[in-house]
């Protein structure tokens, strides 16, 4: 099966994009609009844990997407409900 040409112009247009981003500063935002429009959905976003604060940092497109959050609740409830959070607290690997 060839692989259509409109999906690898975005593919390739959105490498593009992280490649052009110079500055660590505001990467989270560039990948998570960049994903949005690679794939098609009604929102994206870039999560980052922080398992000493017990936080999260998160990057949303569109940033309207969703409302403020409480950091806190929002790394309980991914503590909560991610399937690996039991295995990564057991075995403390994170590789991937």
């Amino acid at each position: 099966m060839p692989f259509p040409q409109e999906t690898l112009r975005l593919v390739l247009g959105c490498v593009y994009d992280l490649y052009r981003h110079r500055v660590a500063a505001g990467i989270e935002q560039v990948i998570a609009t960049t994903l949005a429009r690679a794939i098609t959905c009604d929102s994206a976003a870039h999560i980052t844990l922080d398992p000493q604060r017990r936080s999260v940092d998160a990057a949303w497109w569109p940033t309207s997407a969703v409302p403020l959050f409480d950091r806190s609740v929002l790394y309980a409830l991914h503590e909560r409900d991610h399937p690996l959070t039991p295995h990564y607290r057991q075995s403390r690997d994170t590789r991937a």
